[in-house]
């Protein structure tokens, strides 16, 4: 089996940088060749159709798997002593975030109402769960979930292989979940410094990478509490604070 040539030609359009690894290419073809008949007995598989399947495959698989290790970000990019620009267009995908102009004392505070929101709408949905401990009787849709405090984001962006640390510019926040970058992007020290206008969101998400970002936010916070905590308490700062959100 070999891949079509309009897929080629749309691969290479759509992934320019890193390179997309043939072996994955050729299974995703196979497996969209098998399951379509199976899946839309007698409806036809025209071309803009099959290339919205693989787009789909694309987005929602690891970019470890989709694209050739050595492809995508020159090698010593995220080097402390890296002073250069990111040529693009380069498609990168998200694998952690945090907010670095935020206390992480104050992240904490949210990432726990969050957690009790969450239970509340699982007691307010679950009648037999409604006499525990922040149960609330009540439609589930009215409990609201506390949003981020939103300054400056640092997220670690990944072609499947390599990492870079980017910074968002302040004041210019951006979607982020897939990001392309159609011109060039700064690198000062070895992080990459993103301006909104210059990235493009593709979408996707893939479970085992949130359950990674969560188990690494989680360890993130605790290590920032502990520093701004001695940093508190060598300036004299009062620890409450820490817990203010301007």
């Amino acid at each position: 089996m070999s891949v079509p040539a309009a897929v080629e030609d749309w691969v290479a359009a759509i992934l320019p940088s890193p390179k997309v690894n043939q072996t994955w290419l050729l299974h995703a073809c196979y497996e969209i060749d098998r399951d379509w008949p199976v899946d839309n007995p007698g409806d036809h598989l025209s071309e803009e159709v099959y290339l919205d399947v693989l787009e789909r495959k694309m987005l929602h698989t690891s970019l470890s798997e989709v694209t050739t290790r050595g492809s995508g970000l020159p090698p010593g990019i995220a080097l402390p002593t890296m002073y250069t620009t990111l040529k693009g267009p380069i498609v990168l995908e998200i694998v952690h975030m945090t907010d670095v102009g935020v206390s992480a004392f104050v992240l904490e505070q949210v990432h726990l109402n969050r957690e009790r929101a969450a239970y509340r709408r699982l007691c307010a949905e679950d009648d037999s769960l409604s006499g525990l401990t922040l149960g609330e009787k009540g439609h589930s849709d009215s409990v609201a979930t506390p949003a981020y405090p939103r300054h400056c984001l640092r997220l670690t962006l990944s072609d499947g292989n390599s990492e870079i640390e980017a910074l968002e510019l302040i004041g210019k926040p951006f979607s982020f979940v897939l990001g392309e970058t159609p011109i060039d992007v700064p690198i000062v020290g070895g992080i990459a410094f993103l301006d909104p206008d210059d990235i493009e969101i593709l979408g996707g998400s893939l479970e085992e990478e949130d359950t990674w970002h969560y188990s690494r936010f989680r360890e993130e916070l605790t290590s920032r509490m502990k520093e701004e905590l001695v940093l508190a308490k060598k300036h004299g700062t009062p620890c409450k604070h820490l817990f203010a959100t301007e």
